[in-house]
């Protein structure tokens, strides 16, 4: 349940439901929702903690609702984030959304959700991604764009419709709106966090003939 390098011990002291040296993995997600929130939210039903942060002493709990359809072939997920540190052991906690595409929501694993950024609207982001699983399905004569950069293997090599063809859509990670007006940034990540990933950008706004440019690249340095 837990992600690797996750830390041990929280040493926290306020609204405790258990001794406040008991480690994380022996506390049950209400247990730390009432150390960690004045008013635990009454959907919250499990959490994971995550070292996230190449700094020492950084890292996150996120609390996450039960899974439940949203509207056709997609999943839906909200929850809090609480980013930790041993300097300031309790952060605020912040609300998040998250999608997946997919016809069984039982069947999403618990690390297969795409987190929707705040600047995207929940309804408009869920459209976005059906209309990208529309175009990949039925192969859209839209404007695809390939950009392999410089990291191999190349996924441009077989062309930019086959690229978009082969995109792993169950490994969405996050959904955030572009710089332009109708644009959208999705990232696609078939191994995950800090790995290659496709860098998907969908243009739409007024134009007659949508862009999808997919760029293979690597994760910011951070």
């Amino acid at each position: 349940m837990f992600g690797a390098g996750v830390l041990a011990w929280l040493l926290l002291s306020q609204n405790a439901a258990a001794p406040a040296d008991r480690p994380v993995t022996d506390l049950t997600t209400e247990q730390l929702a009432s150390r960690l929130f004045d008013t635990p939210p009454a959907d919250i039903v499990s959490h994971r903690v995550f070292r996230d942060s190449p700094f020492p002493g950084n890292y996150s709990i996120r609390f996450y609702s039960r899974v439940e359809p949203f509207g056709d072939g997609l999943c839906r997920r909200h929850g809090y984030y609480i980013g930790m540190s041993d300097d300031h052991p309790r952060g605020a906690p912040v609300p998040q959304e998250e999608l997946a595409i997919a016809q069984d929501c039982a069947l999403v694993p618990a690390d297969g959700f795409a987190h929707v950024q705040p600047a995207a609207a929940l309804d408009a982001a869920a459209t976005t991604l059906r209309w990208l699983k529309d175009r990949q399905r039925r192969g859209g004569a839209e404007r695809i764009l390939c950009r392999h950069s410089q990291f191999a293997p190349n996924p441009c090599a077989r062309g930019s419709a086959h690229t978009l063809k082969a995109l792993p859509l169950d490994r969405i990670f996050v959904v955030d709106r572009g710089r332009a007006p109708g644009a959208w940034n999705i990232a696609v990540m078939p191994e995950g966090p800090g790995q290659l990933f496709y860098d998907v950008t969908l243009e739409r706004g007024d134009r007659s003939e949508p862009v999808i440019t997919i760029e293979w690249k690597a994760p910011a340095p951070f």
